[in-house]
């Protein structure tokens, strides 16, 4: 396999961003990180050891405890698949209960795994707060002609 070029910064900007403030790096962030860039987690925490962006022996560390499995890649891969009509069924019940003018929105979101989960719920509800609410549920709200 072939040297993959990867601009420094850009994958030490991807880390930070993943890590915020976690105290660990995880084989989430890693596979997330690899997919970005189409390499393998190994290549991402391999770098960024040399960058200093994460401590020496990280990746023997990954390697003496478990490595980094295919079965690992499916299940982060599997989570970034696109909600269920089922739960894009609940969303939208979410979404028209805020609009009949319920107080309570929900939870800031506190990570990137939050707001992924939630984003299309989070983007309803800044609509709303802006007065913008889309077509599809407008004739659900109590607010409106």
């Amino acid at each position: 396999m072939g040297r993959v070029m990867i601009d420094r910064a850009a994958l030490v900007a991807a880390y930070k961003a993943r890590r915020g403030t976690a105290e660990i790096f995880t084989r989430r962030m890693a596979i997330d990180i690899a997919d970005e860039f189409g390499v393998t987690a190994r290549q991402v925490i391999v770098r960024l050891e040399r960058y200093g962006a994460l401590k020496r022996g990280a990746w023997r560390w990954f390697a003496e405890n478990g490595g980094i499995t295919p079965e690992h890649y499916a299940q982060v891969r599997a989570s970034r698949r696109p909600a269920s009509p089922a739960d894009m069924e609940l969303r939208h019940d979410f979404a028209a209960l805020l609009v009949r003018g319920h107080s309570h929105l929900p939870r800031a979101p506190r990570n990137l795994a939050d707001w992924l989960a939630y984003r299309d719920v989070w983007e309803l509800a800044r609509s709303i707060v802006r007065n913008e609410v889309p077509a599809e549920i407008a004739g659900s709200s109590a607010h409106g002609p």
